[in-house]
């Protein structure tokens, strides 16, 4: 039995310290696997058999048929052109509608008896007869319109009564709406933008101006023996207290103990240990900065305040500006060998920061700041023995000096030849340049380039002395400092303070905030605002509860009783007119939002604002099916193996509950304890991969990139069936992903075209991960789910030998009308293209079990960014095929007394998922380690990722935007997903 990769990875110690490698190149906790199960899974995997279609979506797309061919009706009438094959088509179709109707009113009938059998009460009955009502009245006016047009004789007057008809069904028909709106000028895949205007604040005045006032105010305090009486300011409670960033918990006081609570052993672990990030604003709290060992200044100032605090010393920040020499912020920003790249680096983060030109050429730069001061016993021994805080000294961890390493060049050690690679994979299709497509490309040709180039790598690297993963794939590795007392000065010229806080004040917090809905002036309706910090790395989840005990008990009326877990006796659908829900948002299980109450299967809009300090605001919708359960994800900087630790710690208690079957410990789990942490699992899973994939792809090509904002959706989705404007029942649906991401990236050397380049490769993958994380959640060692995503649509495409077209406004005549793609995705390739942008599509829809559709691409061809597009307008992707069983566990958790019942009916998927979480949640490995401890085998895994990216990017040596668009959709379908090396 082929196992999945991720239980090779297991099994094989030699790899699991290879995937430890990779945890260390991304700074992360989590490595390829997911991806490298989704490969190793089965190549055939058993034909899924979704249930027989109902008779409620025959009707429904009955419905969406007649419509459609009233509108071609009338557009030949317009036109005055030949109708017949409309008009009998329709006559098919009356016919059909008739068969369909009774069906309905038989089913109508059947759910009024089981009302009637349950007893329940007439507030149920009343709606229930008022959705018949509704069907009836709008059937009859459908079957009247399509019947005078029928036996209309004159042909003339055929065009009113088809309008007629036509306009009755656009009005009453649920309209498809895009899952998101698309603007062609603000795409979700982006990379931010430098502010020249954005400079450090050089006067006083300029921070008071801003609002930014030192706090607290003077209080009394003390703590333990440690006295602090002496020292102006320092006895303030607000200084040794917890806050949004610097929290206390038990992982920071460990740490604290760990290091003795000695102010030189905290100081010197955070300097050598922390990377740090050029963005601006609060971002993560202390115990993610702890678990990642990445953050910005404000996140590594909070991380080093916490473990003062922990250990009882006072501690607060500041803020100001300060001057560094040019040659040491390119060494510090990232190791850039521009300096204007380098500040452009840091500006795109929103650091304020501004270039000092003497000479002709720039040899300092300014920029704003944070750092530490804390209340140290400081003379004589200079913290060395903290006894009696005499000084406030200031303290800088953040600043640091790396050494840089720039791996293996494996085009020479492969002797690949890029050029000539392009033109031997172009060879072994057929393409039109001027009309701008492709099809019939033999894979075989990057295959059999990739298997080269791994023997020559494991040849070359097994004759290297211990090498090294950083000697091997490149790097950084922080220059350690190990002092024994502290700093007297800051390591650079401190040009202003402007302020010193206790508490981070609000202007200075990176925000998101959630809506349901916006008003008609665009504001937020009863929207719910956090510090990013409260957000990053932690459980946010959108689910729909009963509005009330009678929504409940109709609920529960159609599902058996808890003892029993027959899934043959479950519904395949779930009448939703009859059920209102209340959408709620939920914060670590803590309900901080709540919707008005609507009609199961209806549509909320929910609302996403990302705001970053001195970066514009990002606001984003997304239509979401009431009914749904999703984890809704705000990541920023990293994802910290210790949160992926804790929720697999999790998990396993939550495993061992359901599987002891004892109803007492079952009736307290919820759906936070299974769909919220299954999903929560996948959101982590999803952003630490493309962090972890980003950093590896921008370490072979040069390029400093950080993730600034990701944020969206993971989670479940019910399907829902129509009829006439109202949801007639909601059935098993599939995992969406939904996600908008913006990263700063910039080239080491400030090459724009380069970084153009980077942001369409790592586009591509983002796309990749909307399918692979939900295949490796719900895929079994036996069979795998087929998810898709735009970029899955387009290789599927591929190997069905359609064209693949790249549109612009110069082939768009020739290429649009050889699309046969859904209208909504038409309108988008369109807007697009109108507005400058330009596509990649293929030609016809392809299916999957469980949908039907395409994937396309939208892109700026200046800057890279994208929207990477399935059928419906998400920008995501998943798996829409899953078992009736797991629709109705899903919503069983929502009951108090069904839990038993709902955790065997989805135990099948978390359990799978569970195992994955498990593998994923690796060891943190240090940047120190990745220099010392990993080497022989390690390194030689790791090359073989690094082979892949390094040959994923051979569009730089193209001039032409075509084939450079080809050649990373091409080769990334080899390198990203077909990860068999692991297996």
């Amino acid at each position: 039995m082929s196992l999945p990769a991720i239980e090779n990875l297991r099994r094989a110690r030699v790899f699991l310290k290879s995937t430890a490698v990779l945890v260390t190149v991304a700074f992360l906790g989590l490595t390829l696997q997911p991806l490298a199960m989704a490969a190793n899974l089965p190549t055939a995997p058993k034909a899924q058999t979704p249930a027989p279609t109902s008779n409620d979506e025959k009707l429904a797309k009955t419905l969406e048929k007649v419509e459609d061919r009233l509108e071609k009706l009338e557009a030949k009438l317009t036109k005055k052109e030949t109708t017949s094959s409309e008009q009998n088509e329709l006559k098919v179709l009356r016919q059909d509608l008739d068969g369909l109707d009774q069906k309905a009113i038989e089913d109508f009938d059947k759910i009024e008896k089981h009302l009637k059998d349950k007893k329940l009460p007439q507030i149920i009955l009343d709606r229930h007869a008022e959705a018949v009502k509704q069907y009836k009245t709008e059937m009859a006016t459908l079957k009247a319109n399509l019947r005078d047009l029928d036996e209309e004789p004159r042909e003339e007057n055929k065009l009113s009564k088809a309008k007629k008809a036509k306009e009755h069904l656009k009005t009453k028909q649920k309209k498809k709406t895009a899952k998101t709106k698309f603007d062609p000028n603000d795409l979700p895949n982006q990379s931010l933008k430098p502010n020249t205007k954005n400079i450090p604040k050089l006067k006083k005045e300029q921070f008071i101006r801003a609002g930014l006032h030192s706090n607290p105010y003077e209080k009394f305090a003390s703590h333990g023996t440690y006295n602090f009486n002496q020292l102006a300011g320092a006895s303030d409670p607000a200084y040794l207290a917890a806050t949004t960033e610097v929290v206390l918990t038990d992982a920071i006081r460990a740490k604290a103990a760990e290091l003795e609570h000695n102010p030189v052993k905290i100081y010197n672990w955070v300097r050598n240990n922390v990377e740090w990030l050029p963005t601006w604003g609060a971002t993560q709290d202390a115990d993610v900065t702890l678990g990642s060992q990445r953050g910005n200044a404000f996140d590594i100032a909070s991380l080093t305040i916490a473990l003062f605090r922990a250990s009882g010393i006072p501690a607060r920040y500041v803020h100001g500006s300060i001057e560094v020499a040019e040659d040491k912020f390119r060494n510090w920003a990232g190791g850039f060998t521009d300096v204007t790249a380098a500040a452009n680096y840091a500006s795109g983060g929103g650091i304020p920061i501004t270039a000092i030109v003497n000479g002709g050429r720039i040899t300092k730069v300014q920029l704003e700041h944070i750092w530490v001061e804390a209340a140290i016993d400081f003379h004589p021994s200079r913290g060395a023995v903290n006894k009696f805080a005499d000084s406030w000294v200031q303290l800088d961890p953040s600043y640091k000096q790396y050494q840089d390493f720039s791996g293996i060049d494996v085009k020479v050690i492969t002797g690949i030849d890029p050029v000539a690679l392009t033109q031997s994979f172009a060879n072994t299709g057929t393409s039109n340049k001027q009309e701008g497509w492709v099809s019939g490309l033999n894979f075989d040709t990057l295959q059999n380039t990739k298997t080269q180039a791994k023997t020559t790598l494991q040849q070359h690297i097994s004759n290297l002395t211990n090498p090294t993963v950083g000697s091997v794939i490149g790097g950084r590795q922080i220059i350690a400092q190990n002092i024994s007392v502290l700093p007297s000065l800051l390591p650079y010229r401190t040009f202003l303070v402007g302020a010193r806080y206790g508490v981070i004040p609000g202007a200075l917090q990176n925000t998101i905030s959630f809506a349901f809905g916006r008003d008609i002036f665009g504001d937020l309706i009863d929207a719910v605002s956090f510090p990013w910090a409260k957000t990053n790395n932690n459980k946010i989840t959108l689910s729909f509860r009963p509005a009330t005990s009678v929504d409940e008990q109709t609920l529960a009326s159609f599902v058996p009783p808890a003892s029993n877990t027959n899934p043959a006796l479950l519904p395949s659908r779930i009448p939703s007119y009859l059920i209102s829900v209340i959408p709620e948002i939920a914060v670590n299980g803590q309900v901080v939002a709540t919707g008005v109450a609507m009609r199961l299967g209806e549509d909320l809009d929910l609302v996403f604002e990302v705001r970053l300090i001195n970066n514009g605001p990002i606001i984003k919708d997304y239509k979401v099916p009431a009914g749904a359960y999703l984890s809704l994800a705000a990541i920023r900087g990293s994802v910290s193996p210790q949160v992926l630790e804790n929720l697999e710690t999790k998990l396993t208690q939550t495993r061992t509950i359901v599987e002891s079957n004892n109803p007492a410990m079952l009736s307290g789990l919820s759906r936070e304890d299974i769909l919220g942490d299954m999903f929560h699992s996948g959101t982590l899973a999803y952003f630490s991969q493309y962090i972890a994939l980003s950093r590896i792809t921008g370490l072979t090509q040069g390029v400093n990139n950080n993730l600034a904002a990701g944020f969206g959706s993971l989670g479940y989705e019910p399907n829902v069936d129509y009829f006439f404007g109202f949801p007639r029942a909601i059935t098993a649906g599939g995992v969406a992903v939904n996600v908008w991401l913006a990263d700063v990236n910039e080239i080491n050397n400030g090459d724009t075209t380069q970084r153009r380049h980077f942001q369409l490769q790592t586009g591509i993958l983002s796309s990749v991960l909307e399918y692979a994380v939900p295949e490796q959640m719900f895929s079994t060692p036996t069979q795998r789910v087929e998810g898709i995503s735009a970029v899955k649509a387009l290789q599927i495409a591929a190997s069905q030998g359609q064209r693949l077209y790249h549109i612009t406004s110069a082939n768009q005549a020739q290429a649009l009308p050889n699309l046969h793609l859904d209208g909504l995705a038409m309108t988008e390739i369109t807007q697009a293209l109108a507005t400058g942008k330009e596509v990649f599509a293929h030609t016809d829809r392809i299916s999957v079990p469980g949908w039907t559709g395409e994937g396309y691409i939208l892109f700026d061809p200046d800057t890279g960014a994208g929207a990477y597009k399935i059928t419906g307008g998400a920008n995501g992707g998943g798996v829409f095929w899953l078992t009736v069983a797991f629709l109705i566990g899903a919503f069983l958790l929502a009951l108090a007394t069904q839990q038993y019942l709902a955790a065997v009916l989805i135990l099948g998927a978390y359990y799978n998922f569970l195992h994955a979480v498990k593998h994923i949640a690796a060891k943190n490995y240090t940047p120190e380690k990745m220099y010392s401890e990993l080497k022989g085998a390690a390194a030689l895994a790791i090359m073989e990722v690094v082979a892949g990216f390094a040959l994923r990017g051979l569009g730089h040596a193209a001039d032409d935007v075509r084939i450079e668009l080809l050649e990373y959709m091409m080769t990334g379908w080899v390198w990203i997903f077909d990860w068999t090396w692991f297996g």
